[in-house]
């Protein structure tokens, strides 16, 4: 695993153009879009903990990991606190596990809540870096 918050940085920004790409396509692949916006955020909140110097599990559960952003904070009061909507956290989960298997799809409604959450996410997280 890299120990530079910037290649966390440059793997989530890639998940977030492929988002986007994804969701303008002539025939988008939500479940596509909806696991791009977590990956995104996911590979975002781990920089930060890498810049931070934080150790984490090998997790895609996004509510912990954000509670450890919180806790880097609390242990290091000179970084940035950072807030959440929990909302959004939970637009883009089921993108890290659910959407792999058939019993789950996203619909057009579900990627487009999850390209807004993962765009206020980021907007709120790339001061961190």
């Amino acid at each position: 695993m890299s120990a530079n918050p910037l290649d966390w940085l440059a793997k989530a920004e890639g998940d977030f153009h492929s988002a986007n790409w994804e969701m303008k396509a002539p025939a988008p692949n939500f479940d596509a879009v909806v696991f791009h916006a977590q990956q995104c955020i996911e590979k975002m909140i781990k920089g930060i903990l890498v810049a931070a110097a934080i150790p984490f599990e090998r997790t895609h559960e996004l509510n912990l990991l954000a509670h450890q952003v919180r806790q880097a904070h609390q242990q290091k009061p000179e970084r940035p606190a950072w807030s959440w909507d929990p909302a959004d956290l939970a637009a883009i989960q089921p993108g890290a596990v659910l959407l792999r298997y058939p019993d789950y799809s996203a619909t057009s409604q579900d990627a487009q809540r999850a390209i807004d959450a993962c765009t206020r996410l980021r907007a709120s997280l790339l001061p961190h870096f």
